[in-house]
Formats: structure tokens, sequence, C-alpha cells
């Protein structure tokens, strides 16, 4: 477990799957919750600082969720500041501590637990990942030019991040509204050179569609003028 993650980790932890959000460790996020099974859990557990496993399950909001296929990398994390909303759902602060792993994943008393275990991430060779992050900020910069949902001070809150190359990755899918799917791939990279790389490649295809889309705007447009001619 790495230094940044200064707590003990039980052999098991409630569970908190879930479907539109992704935390990183050192992120704070607010959640509104409104899976039965994790109301089922915050009822069990009303503590405040409860320690949970974040993990993404595949699916819509309303399918039922796969035990197996919460089985994989998760984020240890704190909720605190639970408030009961309308319509039964809780809205909470949850504070990501570090990446998990998760195993033997069970249903009891309404909600899942599962078996956890401590992984440790493979550093990135300095040069490697001085480059990759040099490029992802030179794609960022183009992307927050060309498109409105990548802010302009994305690049310079990433510049002013740059000492640990695994959280610039993490700051990376946050702040360039990745999808959830790609957000969860940035998560279970523990191997923070294939991290970088996935960012960026991911940032590099949202540039290519972008371009895309606007090359093929212009020349529909064309077309139509010259029609209206």
């Amino acid at each position: 477990m790495s230094s940044k993650s200064r707590f003990r980790l039980p052999d098991r932890l409630p569970i908190m799957p879930l479907r539109s959000t992704v935390v990183y460790p050192l992120g704070v996020i607010g959640v509104q919750i409104g899976i039965p099974s994790t109301l089922e859990m915050l009822s069990a557990h009303p503590e405040d600082g409860l320690l949970v496993a974040l993990v993404v399950a595949p699916g819509g909001p309303d399918d039922p969720i796969d035990i197996k296929a919460l089985e994989k990398i998760a984020v240890v994390s704190r909720v605190s500041d639970r408030l009961n909303m309308p319509g039964g759902t809780v809205q909470a602060t949850v504070q990501g501590v570090a990446r998990v792993r998760i195993s033997d994943v069970s249903e009891s008393e309404g909600y899942y637990t599962g078996r956890v275990a401590p992984v440790k991430e493979t550093e990135a060779a300095e040069e490697d990942a001085r480059e990759v992050i040099a490029r992802t900020l030179t794609v960022l910069e183009v992307l927050a030019e060309e498109v409105d949902r990548v802010p302009l001070e994305v690049p310079r809150i990433l510049r002013m991040n740059l000492a640990d190359p695994g959280r610039f990755a993490d700051l990376v899918a946050t702040l360039a509204n990745f999808s959830v799917q790609s957000k969860d791939e940035v998560v279970q990279r523990t191997d923070v050179a294939e991290r970088l790389h996935f960012a960026l490649e991911e940032l590099e295809q949202q540039l290519r569609r972008i371009r895309e889309i606007k090359k093929s705007s212009g020349e529909d447009d064309g077309e139509s003028d010259e029609q209206a001619e």
C-alpha cells in the first residue's frame, strides 16, 4: 500500500457500486446515491468516515448488478457528510484513498462486501513519463481551444500537478471529461506508464473525432451552399 493511504486496510469492505461516477485516490466528489443495495449498506453503517470500496458496475441505472463484474480494481474511499434527500436518495461526500483489488464478492443483509487487497503500482520510467506528460498537455491545450467542454484552465491546473505521474493521469481523466468507461479504464491500470499512455490515447481520439466532425460539417455546409446557389 502506498504511503498516501495511512490507514489499516481490513480484510473485507462494504462495496459501493457506481454507474455514473468515478473517484480516484486523493479525489473528493459529491455523489447522489440511489442504488438500493448501497442505501441498505449506508443504513447498516451510519458511522462517519465509513471506509468503502468504490467500483464501477457495468450497465445502465436500472440493470441488475453482476457480482463477478465487481471483482476488479477499486478505490478505497471515505464516506462523509451524508444528507437524506427526497425520494429516498442520499447525498454524500466521498474521498478516494487508494487503489485496491476486490475479490470474493458476496451479498449479505441486502448489500455487497468483498475481500480487498492492496495493489502495488508500477512506476513509469522518468523519461517516458516526462515525454507522455508533455504530449498530453499539448493535446489538451488544443482540445481546450476547440471545444467548450474542456475549460482553458485545465492544462494550467495539470501543469501545477506534475510531481506524481500516476496522479497526473488520474487528474487528466477527471478534468478532461472522459466517459465513465474510460475513467474506469484509468482506475484499472496499476502500471503508471500504461495509465499515462491510455490517457494520452483517449485525448488523441477525442481530438480526432472533433476534427472529423468539424470537417464533415464543413463539407455538408459547402454542399448546401452550392445547392442554394
